[in-house]
């Protein structure tokens, strides 16, 4: 993307990026749950998906969890 950089340059660059494997980017990181893997709604602090700090939390697992109502 830098245009003071000569054509020739920039194209070497940008074929060297694209032969790099699709998944060995950071930014491409998902968060996903470490029991089941889901990556939806995951809880950064746990680590885990909404669905199993429920179930942990309900089981007594998890300390520190209260049931809302």
């Amino acid at each position: 993307m830098n245009s003071t950089l000569p054509r020739q340059l920039r194209e070497k660059a940008q074929t060297e990026l694209n032969e790099l494997p699709r998944d060995s980017s950071i930014v491409r990181h998902k968060n996903l749950c470490i029991l089941t893997g889901r990556g939806r709604s995951v809880f950064n602090g746990y680590k885990l998906s909404r669905l199993m700090l429920q179930k942990l939390s309900r089981d007594g697992v998890l300390t520190g969890f209260r049931k809302s109502s």
